[in-house]
């Protein structure tokens, strides 16, 4: 039989079946963030309709994904460049050690 695991998501709640718990807890922390989004959008701009508050939610998450991927795009390329840095150091040291 099927696990079922409930995420509410602002005011909706959300069912999935047959997730493993590494995926749930991920998934648990990531509605309790959206949800803490959407309250305070809710707060400082009541009259705004929930649609609207979505997007913006939607789109802040996904700007700050942007964020961390050229973040990860430059750490990576960093880490690249010490990588063959080293390898010219040792290249260099096993050359005049001959």
């Amino acid at each position: 039989m099927a696990q079922k695991v409930s995420f509410k998501i602002g005011t909706k709640t959300f069912s999935l079946e047959n997730i493993s718990p590494e995926r749930e807890s991920i998934l648990r922390r990531a509605s309790d963030d959206v949800t803490k989004r959407i309250n305070a959008y809710v707060k400082k701009y009541p009259k705004l309709h929930y649609e609207d508050i979505l997007a913006f939610v939607a789109l802040n998450a996904r700007g700050e994904a942007i964020n961390l991927e050229n973040k990860l795009a430059q750490v990576s390329k960093e880490i690249s460049d010490c990588e063959q840095s080293t390898a010219e150091y040792l290249e260099k040291i096993e050359q005049n050690s001959r």
